[in-house]
This record gives C-alpha cells, structure tokens and sequence, in this order.
C-alpha cells in the first residue's frame, strides 16, 4: 500500500500559475475587432450578430477567467488545510503518552 503525499508549495506553485493564466485571459482583447467587424456587414441583421458574437466573447472570457480564479483560489486553500493538518497531528503526536 503506498502512501498519499501532498507537498503544499506544489499546489501554492500550481495556484500561481492558474493565477496567472486567469489574469492573461482577463486581459484578452478581440471584443472591440468583433464589434468593429459590424461595419463592414451592408446587413442591420448580420450587424446584430457581430454585436451578440462580441457580447458572447466577453461573457464566455469573464466565465472562464473566474473558474481559473476559483481554481486557483481552491489550490491555495487546500495547501493550507493541508499543512494546518500536518501542524495539528504533528502535536498531537507529541502530546501522547506511551503506556
């Protein structure tokens, strides 16, 4: 039977880099290149769905960047319940007594 360990700064590592991956797609441009793309369309109808495409954009950018920013967040919560539990048992391993 093998032994489960979790090395808390690996998961603080990893919630940094999810940080930053959250913070890039926050930045994302494309949105103002969907909207000016509607003046080149003769339609009003296809001019609409150039403005709903770049209202999808930043509604799909914002959905994702939060779920990064959740995971993230998750990630550093759990490195600290983690050692918080290390710290618990290591003194209560050394507050028993041996019969």
């Amino acid at each position: 039977m093998e032994v489960l360990t979790v090395d808390p700064s690996s998961l603080r590592s990893r919630a940094a880099e999810i940080r930053e991956y959250y913070e890039r797609v926050g930045r994302s441009g494309g949105v103002s290149e969907v909207e000016r793309s509607s003046d080149s369309f003769p339609s009003e109808s296809l001019s609409g769905r150039a403005s709903a495409a770049a209202d999808a954009l930043v509604e799909a950018r914002n959905t994702c960047a939060q779920r990064l920013e959740a995971l993230s967040m998750a990630l550093s919560g759990a490195a600290n319940d983690f050692e918080q539990t290390d710290e618990s048992a290591a003194a209560s391993s050394t507050s028993l007594t041996i019969c």
